[in-house]
């Protein structure tokens, strides 16, 4: 009997004292997993800390705080000005229940592994006095819910999702309907890796006669950690379809869009390369795609780079002036990224067009070398790339100007006819005639009465790619024009040709 009681009393200080075991085990794992989540996410703007951590027995309490950084920004109005939004910081206090280990007994549910905490976070109240001055009384409160689970290995699973809400706008009547998000973190025992994926079901906006509708984002990411302490790997978004219209007409529309990228050091040099993808774009009634674009960069100092990422990072906890002054502190890095022979390579650009397709090639370089004046190195720069594309679009890209240079001249003409007639200066408006001369030669063989800036422009256009053409700046491949480039030396070569500045002049 009392060998058994003597059993019962170990066992209870076994299961006890392992409980209290694991709440120490869990506290030290979950503050060092989300300091280092905060490492990785400071150059975002998004800064979280434990506050405080009340450890208990069989549970504990912490307290989050989660700071959120808006960036100072440029807003555009419907008027066509703009304004400056000023930076602003947003705070979330997350309240944490953590249960400990080794058996956790949650909502019926059994979990195992040294702790499980969750919060449930609403509006703070300093927003919530505002919510019924902004929102009719059918909106929905957005809320988050957050789950951290620590197993037994020492890995922690963070779980965060934001249910459905609605809101209807009280001063434009606008509506917003979230269709939920949901995000799974996994970050190893070492913190060296940390691997996740999210998943936004969409977004639904009307506001009179505009609509749109974001239908299922989703993204994964795998990053292991450097010994330059950069997060690197492998990271893949995907966008079902996006839809902008007014009333029955479509603005804009993209489907099946996908960004596909991955980084590495290699022998203390930076490599990425970012894999992009669209099935079919809409802007203004007019198709576009499919479409794809490879883009890799090389060679940069892996070291440099981690000291500009950290300063980055510093510079989120600042105001604004430091930040700028900050951020002209690393102007004398810029050379010293690009020392080790940095490589940019566009090695597949294809877009289909209504007009045809575009397809394109393209490799910039540096040599290897020790620059301190940035205005150096773009004299170093190397390069060399294809471009094919239609006829029609370069057309379509270079009428503006023709417009531009035709109007212009126009004015002078108009200005100069309305002043009293004076001694000229010939040597003084040289210049405007021969502005209005070239203007005008394109047009000189057929009466230009009637004629509009449209029509003009294009004749004007028609001779200049004709005068490209027999200088070879411009090489036909049936439909298309083919563009060969050369850059050496600080010296840019089109076909073979140098590029002279004035062949592409009104």
């Amino acid at each position: 009997m009392k060998k058994l009681a003597g059993l019962v009393l170990l066992l209870a200080i076994l299961i006890l004292g392992g409980y209290y075991g694991m709440g120490v085990a869990t506290e030290h794992t979950l503050k060092k997993s989300i300091n280092k989540l905060d490492t990785v996410n400071q150059v975002n703007g998004v800064h979280v800390e434990v506050t405080q951590y009340h450890r208990g027995w069989f549970t504990s309490t912490a307290d989050l705080k989660l700071k959120l950084h808006i960036a100072e920004r440029v807003i555009h109005g419907q008027n066509g000005q703009s304004s400056v939004a000023p930076a602003k910081d947003y705070t979330f206090n997350i309240p944490l229940k953590i249960d400990h280990g080794p058996v956790v007994f949650h909502n019926s549910q059994l979990h195992f592994g040294l702790g499980y905490a969750n919060s449930s976070i609403n509006l703070p109240q300093e927003y919530l006095a505002q919510w019924n001055t902004l929102f009719l009384p059918q909106s929905t409160q957005p809320t988050l819910d957050l789950t951290f689970v620590i197993n037994y290995t020492g890995s922690v699973h963070f779980q965060l999702s934001v249910p459905t809400f609605k809101l209807f706008s009280k001063l434009d009547m606008g509506q917003f309907e979230w269709l939920g998000l949901s995000n799974n973190t996994n970050l190893s025992p070492n913190e060296q890796t940390v691997e996740g994926d999210f998943t936004l079901d969409g977004i639904n906006f009307s506001k009179e006669q505009t609509t749109a509708k974001l239908k299922n984002v989703t993204s994964k990411y795998a990053l292991h950690n450097t010994p330059a302490d950069l997060y690197l790997g492998h990271g893949a978004l995907t966008i079902q379809s996006l839809l902008v219209q007014n009333n029955t007409d479509t603005l804009f529309s993209l489907t099946d869009l996908s960004i596909d990228s991955e980084s590495d050091i290699n022998d203390a040099l930076f490599h990425t390369a970012i894999n992009t993808s669209i099935d079919k774009m809409v802007v203004n009634n007019k198709n576009y795609g499919p479409g794809k674009l490879s883009i890799a960069l090389k060679n940069l100092d892996a070291d440099v780079l981690a000291t500009i990422h950290k300063q980055m990072a510093q510079m989120q906890q600042v105001t604004d002036s430091e930040r700028q002054q900050a951020l002209i502190g690393l102007l004398p890095e810029i050379p010293k990224l690009f020392s080790k022979g940095p490589v940019l390579e566009i090695s597949t650009l294809h877009f289909v067009m209504a007009e045809g397709t575009v397809d394109a090639n393209m490799t910039v370089s540096l040599p290897p070398q020790d620059v301190s004046n940035p205005f150096q190195l773009i004299q170093q720069i190397q390069g060399q790339g294809t471009i094919e594309l239609p006829k029609a679009i370069l057309k379509q890209a270079i009428l503006p100007a023709a417009k531009q240079a035709l109007t212009a001249a126009k004015k002078t003409k108009d200005a100069t006819d309305d002043k009293p007639a004076q001694p000229v200066d010939n040597t003084a408006t040289t210049a405007t005639s021969e502005a209005i001369a070239t203007a005008t030669s394109a047009t000189a063989a057929a009466p230009t009465t009637n004629m509009g800036i449209e029509q003009q422009a294009t004749a004007m256009v028609e001779k200049k790619l004709a005068d490209l053409v027999q200088a070879q700046v411009l090489l036909i491949k049936g439909d298309n024009y083919l563009i060969k480039l050369q850059l050496a030396h600080g010296q840019l070569l089109i076909n073979g040709k140098t590029a002279d500045p004035a062949l592409f002049k009104f």
